[in-house]
């Protein structure tokens, strides 16, 4: 029997227009945590929405000073110009640095062959904003013409976490912000293992959802009872709505719980198709400190006592 693949350290994404604003103590910090694996982005994007660019310079120090801690950072992209992106691309390279290019949907077969040539992993950008609005049959045909033309290559899936396509696929990576719905948006996805999940939705929140915590079976509590108590919490915990807000003296429900299972979901969807999911955080948002500390009980939790589970 094949060995399982271990998940060592979490995987998580982080942007540089967030990084950047850590002074040089709190960046040490973070970045040689020896429990994580970093992978940083430009944040080109997010600083593009906000009429501002980064800084092509600035960038490429900050990769040559710190490239060594990280498992690996995206190249500069300028959105909407994939020239551009590949003269960034380009500069980055002479500079010394190692940048992961990006492909984005109008690319051709040519294209992806060329970065491959400067870099073992290719990330394939542009999904959300183009090919996803197009529905999932545009979707799976642009995957699967991008997987063919890969063609055993290691890529990485920007912005896509959906199990079904992750398990079609199998990317070498993705990343995924949907962790943070639950203190965002009040809806909450609880994991139960073994591939599956429980959506709860806070009582705080309008409309007749069926989700919500008011109006779920006896069934669905007792199916939280488990992962609940391992984030430190027992199912009353959901009906209070103290826990459910920012308020001074109480913690979110949503952070601690949703750090936990998605702990949990990360590594036993590495373990069983090799599929490496990067989470998102932000190093300004106290979400990333209860992260940190999650990650820690886990681990010390783990290390007693195994985890056994899993896909089947």
């Amino acid at each position: 029997m094949p060995k399982k693949k271990q998940m060592k350290k979490l995987p998580v994404l982080i942007s540089y227009a967030m990084l950047r604003k850590l002074d040089e103590e709190q960046l040490e910090t973070l970045l040689t945590n020896p429990s994580l694996d970093i992978l940083v982005d430009s944040g080109a994007f997010t600083v593009h929405t906000r009429g501002h660019v980064i800084d092509i310079e600035e960038y490429g120090d900050f990769l040559l000073e710190w490239g060594e801690h990280l498992w690996g950072a995206f190249t500069l992209d300028v959105i909407g110009d994939p020239v551009e992106t590949w003269k960034n691309h380009k500069q980055l390279l002479e500079w010394g640095c190692e940048p992961i290019p990006i492909f984005t949907p109008g690319m051709k077969c040519k294209d992806i062959d060329r970065m491959f040539e400067s870099s073992s992993i290719v990330g394939i950008g542009g999904i959300q904003n183009k090919i996803w609005k197009r529905g999932t049959p545009a979707l799976l045909q642009y995957l699967k013409k991008v997987n063919e033309w890969a063609d055993g290559r290691n890529i990485h899936l920007l912005g896509v976490t959906k199990q079904e396509i992750l398990r079609a696929f199998k990317p070498f990576s993705c990343d995924a912000s949907n962790w943070t719905m639950g203190w965002r948006f009040g809806v909450l996805n609880i994991y139960l293992g073994n591939g599956r999940w429980e959506i709860v939705e806070s009582d705080r929140l309008s409309g007749r959802s069926q989700k919500r915590v008011g109006v779920l079976s006896r069934e669905t509590l007792n199916k939280l009872i488990k992962p609940l108590a391992v984030a430190g919490y027992v199912v009353e915990d959901l009906f209070n709505n103290d826990n459910w807000t920012y308020r001074t003296g109480y913690q979110h429900i949503a952070m601690p719980v949703a750090s936990f299972s998605w702990i949990q979901y990360i590594r036993e969807f590495y373990e069983r198709f090799g599929v490496k999911i990067f989470l998102v955080i932000n190093p300004l948002n106290v979400s990333t400190d209860i992260l940190l500390k999650c990650l820690e009980a886990f681990t010390s939790k783990e290390e007693s006592s195994p985890a056994t589970g899993l896909f089947k």
